[in-house]
């Protein structure tokens, strides 16, 4: 596991900071991102601040940032005292691959972010990494070398900078037609609605807060849940991934009627598959929709564990019954309260309106 070794090392130079942005281009990378959310961030901050303070310490220096002039290693390669805390990384670090491109594109950047200091701490790595090998193999020195290539020279730099840029442009070409093709499919099975209208909802996000913990729902996409304490992009659980829509049943309806509380005629979406729950069932979600003046996420329940029910607020979710509904109970209320409810004239002709 070259890679991951001099990745590690590379972090510990550039000291804290070093070790949160790894994290970031981890979770950030795909091919990496579900393994990277194994880890637990919090805890490979806590072993850069150990070690960032043991370094000061032995510097005989007040315990500063990162960035290579108050990281864990200096530009010479003095990294000795940090080895334990380097295995401890790598200990936590053990959902990731050891090797691979999408480890080596992590690097880069890291090593490119970091300065050129930082190439020191990654020769070193080659160096001891090659050491530690009996017996010296052409594999082993071809795993080192390739650690350096992107340091050699001007032309190499450029041959790769194109060919980064093609391989960049053919991946988001990819990315575009992966994330098509799921629209294409819900607007062929009438899942946007008959007039295409839903397919605003396709794409964007809301979040609620509850207890503590922030919810987010993407509607035709995923539903998650942030730990409390968690970083807005972190330390969430998968509630389940979009599956489809389903109409609510004449008791349910009747319930929520009784509620108060009118979902939408398309149905609600099902979300399933999500994160293990234990005693092997997973998580799932429903996401009721209600009228609403704006897109917005309201309320998150569990009302059985690991089953979870939301509802989101969104115009989509108003119909003209709807609406004559609610101006029939406004009627109501203002003869039971001696008040004259006179609705305006464009009111009066929506209310005309057929159907």
């Amino acid at each position: 596991g070259m890679t991951l070794r001099a990745l590690v090392r590379v972090a510990l130079w550039g000291g804290v900071e070093g070790v949160d942005r790894m994290y970031d281009l981890l979770v950030e990378r795909p091919g990496l991102e579900e393994a990277a959310e194994e880890v637990d961030s919090a805890d490979l901050l806590e072993v850069a601040m150990k070690a960032r303070d043991e370094a000061a310490a032995e510097k005989g220096q007040s315990a500063g940032g990162g960035g290579g002039g108050g990281g864990v290693c200096d530009a010479a390669g003095a990294c000795g005292h940090a080895r334990e805390h380097e295995a401890a990384l790598l200990q936590l670090l053990e959902p990731l691959p050891e090797d691979g491109g999408a480890l080596r594109a992590v690097l880069r950047v890291l090593h490119a972010e970091l300065g050129a200091g930082a190439t020191s701490a990654l020769a070193q790595a080659a160096r001891e990494l090659l050491a530690e090998t009996e017996p010296l193999d052409d594999a082993a020195v071809a795993a080192a070398l390739e650690l350096l290539e992107p340091f050699r020279h001007d032309e190499a730099e450029a041959a790769r900078a194109a060919h980064k840029a093609a391989v960049e442009a053919v991946q988001e070409a990819s990315e575009a037609e992966r994330q098509l093709a799921p629209k294409e499919a819900i607007a062929a099975s009438g899942g946007y609605g008959a007039g295409l209208e839903w397919r605003q909802l396709h794409g964007r996000c809301f979040e609620a807060k509850d207890r503590g913990f922030t919810y987010k729902a993407c509607p035709f996409q995923e539903m998650r849940q942030g730990s409390p304490g968690g970083r807005a992009s972190r330390q969430q659980t998968l509630l389940g991934n979009f599956t489809r829509w389903e109409p609510v049943s004449a008791e349910r309806a009747s319930q929520l009627a009784r509620a108060g509380r009118t979902p939408s005629e398309l149905g609600t979406m099902r979300f399933e598959g999500g994160a293990a729950c234990g005693g092997g069932a997973v998580r799932r979600a429903t996401l009721y929709f209600e009228c609403g003046e704006q897109d917005a996420l309201l309320e998150v329940t569990e009302p059985e564990t690991c089953v979870y029910e939301a509802w989101m607020s969104t115009p989509l979710a108003c119909s003209l019954a709807l609406l004559r509904e609610k101006v029939a109970t406004l009627e109501e209320a203002s003869a039971a309260a001696s008040l004259e409810f006179r609705p305006s004239d464009e009111l009066r002709a929506l209310l005309a309106a057929p159907e």
